[in-house]
């Protein structure tokens, strides 16, 4: 009867404990200041970056940021009164944490809007659209006819980054090939990169990030098929996903944008020199000219 006393004491001690460990988190949770309560004190937004052309680049003399996405901000922090700072250089897969850790208050450089990504994060409405293609070695034709079922054999390798967008494509669309796995620190150069060098047959990236690759190395890569793009994503700026003021903010600001034609502007500034790296948001209302021109 008495070892029977001991283990109901040490059960209820045990349980109080994890009460008392659960209640404490909660409170230290709810008493910690949202990105939101962050930047209405402060009028910044802390930006974390990362970078792929023309979206975000940055020049390595001067150290100013250039592209699509640091326009887009300035534009976005001139129509809210607030202001930008580009605080943190962030890993793609490190982009949940460095939110949930408020090291940053948002991912400031064109994040795909993935429903795996869904899950810890929160995008904001696209500010335009990126379409996922296949590059090939700029003298290899075995995929030009057939090119889902051609990639889809054994004897075919994909250079894929572990977690990534690529990994999901060829889980998903080609199960039967092979994988050269990259590291999640690397990027989408990388998987470029070792289709030139013939370490793997075929990679799938967004046109802006293989144009740049294929500007700086003439006559190693090609773009496969234009016009059969394997996904298409919103190009977003990502959020923790508890940040539901944040979010209000952030796609009020942009549909102002892209209402008033600023994103248009900034978008041409980038298309000639990257031509077909983007895709534009549709107008979600028709002008009573517009109208009466269909009829």
């Amino acid at each position: 009867m008495k070892s029977l006393w001991t283990v109901t004491i040490i059960c209820l001690v045990v349980a109080a404990s994890i009460l008392t460990v659960r209640e404490t988190a909660i409170a230290a949770d709810a008493g910690k200041e949202s990105a939101y309560d962050h930047i209405i004190k402060t009028r910044t937004i802390r930006c974390g970056y990362n970078y792929y052309e023309p979206v975000i680049m940055r020049d390595p003399n001067t150290g100013e940021f250039s592209g699509i996405f640091p326009e887009y901000m300035e534009a976005l922090a001139k129509a809210t009164g607030l202001n930008i700072e580009w605080t943190q250089e962030v890993g793609w897969g490190d982009v949940p944490a460095a939110l949930q850790s408020g090291k940053i208050d948002a991912m400031c450089a064109g994040k795909w809007a993935d429903a795996k990504d869904g899950v810890q994060s929160a995008f904001t409405v696209p500010v335009f659209f990126n379409a996922i293609e296949a590059y090939v070695r700029a003298d290899d034709h075995r995929f030009d006819d057939n090119m889902m079922s051609a990639i889809n054999d054994p004897a075919v390798t994909i250079a894929a980054i572990d977690g990534g967008v690529t990994e999901d494509i060829a889980t998903e669309d080609f199960p039967k090939a092979r994988r050269l796995q990259l590291t999640i620190m690397e990027t989408d150069i990388n998987q470029l990169i070792n289709v030139s060098m013939g370490k793997a047959d075929i990679t799938f990236t967004n046109h802006g990030q293989a144009s740049g690759f294929m500007k700086n190395n003439p006559g190693k890569i090609r773009r496969l098929a234009p016009d059969k793009p394997l996904r298409v994503y919103g190009v977003t700026t990502a959020i923790d996903i508890h940040e539901r003021e944040l979010l209000s903010l952030l796609n009020t600001a942009t549909q102002q944008l892209q209402n008033s034609g600023v994103i248009d502007r900034i978008l041409d500034k980038y298309e000639s020199d990257y031509p077909g790296a983007f895709s534009r948001v549709a107008k979600p209302y028709q002008t009573q000219h517009e109208e009466k021109k269909e009829d």
